[in-house]
């Protein structure tokens, strides 16, 4: 029996419109009213998860940046933080200053980036939030970020990926959110540890807990769950380490 589900948002629950479909919309609905808790576990930001969440009149610690935050859907009440440590957050930005990398970093739920370019236009279009533009991150950092979150473009990710773990490997975790997406976590942080965090508060043990999602990001958790679904559009290495593989995003496959 499932008593709680974790779905991912961006191409799994969302549709490539971003929306979540009507069919969805009533399967989730239902499903908590039969009594299974049903959350978010996303890389997005609380403020970006959280109208969806009101959408479906969800009251549930909803998991966000990438498991760096649990916070409350309604109350907004701080469950879980854990922060990319600010000395080697300082590192990571000087170094974007440098190489000239567009970083973004997240602190207090507010998104922040050297320069308002392309990249992060889209960003802020996509999850519907303001970008600040400071020029010195580095300099703007006086506490821990929630996560920061390269992007570059598909050719150039693996070789950004490779320097970051040479250098912090031992002090941050690194995941791909998408394909041209680095995120930059706490070296604990994972959707993973977010939901057996949650499972853990909310009574429900692994084996009733099903993790749905689609990326590299969502692996963790994925492993974790005791029912683990990959969607069709997920990456092959992802379907591979799933219990089930459900339809496309486009698909209603989340439902």
């Amino acid at each position: 029996m499932v008593r709680l589900i974790a779905v991912d948002m961006d191409d799994t629950v969302l549709n490539n419109k971003l929306e979540i479909t009507g069919y969805t919309r009533e399967v989730i609905k239902e499903a908590v009213r039969q009594g299974v808790y049903v959350t978010f576990a996303t890389g997005r930001m609380f403020r970006s998860c959280r109208p969806f969440a009101a959408e479906l009149d969800l009251d549930i610690p909803l998991i966000t940046y990438n498991g760096a935050l649990i916070k409350q859907a309604k109350s907004e009440t701080v469950l879980y933080h854990q922060p990319v440590p600010l000395t080697v957050a300082r590192e990571i930005a000087a170094w974007s200053g440098r190489t000239r990398h567009h970083l973004q970093i997240y602190v207090h739920d507010k998104l922040y980036v050297r320069e308002i370019n392309e990249k992060a236009l889209l960003y802020g279009n996509r999850a519907q939030v303001e970008v600040i533009a400071l020029g010195d991150l580095a300099g703007f950092l006086t506490e821990a970020p929630t996560k920061m979150l390269v992007i570059t473009d598909q050719d150039h990710i693996t070789e950004v990926e490779r320097e970051l773990r040479d250098t912090h490997g031992q002090t941050v975790h690194l995941t791909r959110s998408k394909p041209t997406f680095l995120e930059i976590l706490h070296p604990a942080v994972s959707k993973g540890e977010a939901l057996a965090y949650l499972a853990g508060m909310l009574g429900v043990p692994r084996e009733e807990v099903m993790a749905i999602g689609d990326g590299y990001n969502d692996l963790e958790m994925l492993v974790y769950a005791g029912v683990s679904v990959a969607m069709g559009n997920a990456q092959p290495y992802i379907k591979a380490r799933a219990d089930f593989v459900t339809l496309t995003n486009e698909e209603d496959g989340a439902a």
